[in-house]
């Protein structure tokens, strides 16, 4: 269970993070070999946070501001970064999860391969 000040914290983060991942996935146009579109969009938001946890709401918030109708289902996000871990292992062992719908990037565990990969995308 969250204490107050970790529900706080992240909500803070969360806020400063809305306008930097806006922009990250606003710019995702072709998606990283062997993942979707979304999947790429997610891999980014995560890489561009700085280490800091992503929540599900503002991932959901930030990838699904645009769509019509009803929001996706709550699980959309755990979904696509399982499918994540599965297609790219190599991207999958860079995302750690934390209870209560949290991940982030640990950048530690980025090959090199990786890391040229998502920085030479055109």
């Amino acid at each position: 269970m969250f204490e107050y000040s970790d529900v706080a914290e992240i909500a803070e983060e969360n806020i400063y993070l809305r306008g930097l991942l806006n922009e990250v996935t606003g710019n995702v146009k072709q998606p990283i070999e062997g993942l979707t579109i979304m999947m790429s969009r997610i891999v980014f938001m995560m890489r561009n946070a700085n280490g800091r946890y992503l929540a599900r709401e503002n991932i959901l918030e930030i990838l699904h501001h645009d769509l019509p109708g009803d929001s996706p289902v709550a699980n959309v996000i755990p979904v696509h970064i399982t499918r994540i871990k599965q297609r790219r292992p190599d991207l999958g062992e860079c995302i750690q999860n934390k209870r209560g719908g949290l991940w982030r990037w640990m950048k530690h565990n980025e090959s090199s391969q990786v890391t040229y990969e998502l920085e030479n995308r055109g």
